[in-house]
């Protein structure tokens, strides 16, 4: 494998005996933190590491990149491109016919219970407790999340309304544009979003904030863009064997917000519930 092919990890790891100890420093916290890496300027590594800018900026010419930068650039494509969903397949099945499809079965399966148990062994319970709050004062909850993480949004969406919390769904950059006037301190703008991060759902953020509106955030992890803009971070693990990410750990963080809210505000939820089922029966809208 060619230098401009070999991987960044390898490239630093093939290196790290010959570093200085203040480049040393920035290889091993790139290598313990790629992810956090795609998101962050030169500056902000030196500053995670206590080092100049330029010791960052010589450590990625040293690995034969122009500046950070193009580093950056280079690993991003590695996290984002390198392993498209026809490959990972192929990379985790080479099994053919009925034995493949329990694999896969097994695979997914495994990785669904390693995302929920990863989530509830990380969830900040005091978190949980404070979106309650929010979400329950609040005049009006604004909704977003956009790509994959639209289920999500729809998901907590009709939490909310069956706690009779007045609720709007962004969508897009053009209900954004048109709502971004509205936002005030009344407000909560509930975001959503995973890597591959939605550009709209952390701009909606920062537009909201600058309002005086609160500001969650549900996502992947504590480096994620929008992270330093929220009053309130949840985590939820969205590893999948498939390109894009899994839902399921973050509907059961939005399962905990709902059951939380049958808890504090058990009338109203006990009323919609009621209102519900009544009106599935009246317009025949259900099998019963």
């Amino acid at each position: 494998m060619s230098a401009g092919q070999q991987p960044i990890r390898e490239r630093i790891e093939s290196q790290l005996a010959s570093l200085g100890k203040k480049q040393r420093v920035v290889a091993d916290y790139i290598l313990a933190n790629p992810t956090a890496v795609l998101f962050s300027s030169a500056v902000e590594v030196a500053e995670h590491v206590s080092v100049d800018p330029a010791t960052v900026v010589r450590l990625a010419q040293r690995l034969g990149f122009a500046g950070y930068p193009e580093f950056r650039d280079h690993l991003r494509r590695e996290n984002t491109l390198s392993f498209p969903l026809v490959e990972r397949l192929v990379n985790s099945v080479s099994i053919s016919g009925d034995k493949a499809i329990s694999v896969l079965q097994q695979q997914v399966r495994a990785q669904t219970m390693e995302n929920v148990e990863r989530t509830f062994d990380n969830l900040d319970w005091r978190a949980v407790d404070n979106v309650l709050t929010y979400v329950l004062d609040a005049k009006r909850v604004v909704v977003v999340g956009a790509g994959v993480s639209r289920v999500l949004a729809m998901h907590l969406a009709r939490v909310l309304q069956t706690a009779q919390i007045a609720v709007q769904v962004l969508e897009d950059w053009y209900d954004l544009l048109f709502e971004a006037a509205n936002f005030g301190s009344g407000d909560v703008l509930f975001a959503i979003t995973a890597q591959r991060y939605s550009r709209v759902t952390i701009e909606s953020m920062r537009i909201a904030r600058e309002a005086g509106a609160r500001t969650i955030l549900l996502t992947d992890g504590t480096y994620a863009p929008g992270v330093s803009i929220a009053d309130v971070v949840l985590l939820f693990s969205p590893q999948s064997i498939a390109e894009f990410v899994s839902p399921v750990a973050g509907s059961a963080v939005i399962d905990c917000l709902a059951a939380g809210l049958g808890s504090r505000a058990t009338e109203r939820v006990s009323q919609s519930l009621a209102i519900h089922v009544q009106l599935a029966i009246d317009h025949e809208l259900s099998y019963w």
